[in-house]
């Protein structure tokens, strides 16, 4: 052993540089692998699995979607289960905040109080650099519809006083189409109908370049 540690890696499924939804003005979005919840309705699955297909530093993340992406103010974080990965998204967040100012928010299955019982390592350092969690598992059956949250139960924590309810509710986010690399993905809080247009869409699409 030679006493050094690991570093740290961030299980990463998913990126865009440069959207208006998921938060106020423009961001940038980041979309971590792996969740233990499995909500029936889940808009992301194929990002349930914790089995790794592109492990990036947090060096690296900082860098490109924040540090060198200066169109943007601020970062939203989803999954994918973020917290998860707590030590790691943390120390992307400290990374960029040397070079730059920025807001942050971030989606968690967990409620607040879970994630401050949940024992998971890291949980309250990443905290300490949200601005904005929005928190709760997905109910189906509650679907919020109001371009924010997935399910009525999800609640808005205002953790600091860098993004103002006022400003941060000020409009209906929107819903995005990207498309990159040959791959289509929405970012965004569909509504029921709108998720199962884009599936039909994207078949339909993959039927005629077949």
């Amino acid at each position: 052993m030679d006493g050094q540690s690991t570093p740290l890696l961030i299980n990463y499924a998913a990126s865009a540089m440069k959207s208006n939804a998921l938060g106020p003005g423009n961001r940038s979005i980041l979309w971590v692998r792996g969740c233990e919840r499995h909500c029936k309705g889940c808009i992301s699955p194929y990002w349930w699995s914790k089995q790794p297909e592109q492990l990036v530093s947090p060096l690296d993340l900082a860098n490109r979607l924040l540090v060198h992406n200066t169109t943007v103010e601020g970062l939203t974080i989803s999954g994918g289960e973020p917290f998860l990965q707590a030590e790691a998204l943390t120390q992307l967040l400290l990374i960029a905040r040397t070079k730059r100012d920025f807001n942050t928010i971030i989606y968690s299955g967990y409620t607040l109080e879970g994630l401050v019982q949940s024992g998971l390592p890291g949980v309250e350092s990443l905290l300490a650099e949200v601005d904005i969690l929005i928190d709760g598992e997905f109910r189906i059956e509650m679907q919020a519809n109001d371009g924010i949250r997935g399910s009525l139960n999800q609640v808005v924590h205002f953790l600091t006083d860098r993004i103002s309810p006022e400003r941060f509710y000020a409009k209906r986010n929107p819903l995005e189409l990207h498309a990159r690399d040959g791959n289509a993905f929405m970012i965004g809080v569909p509504t029921e109908n709108q998720l199962s247009t884009f599936h039909q869409v994207v078949e339909r699409t993959r039927g005629i370049y077949q």
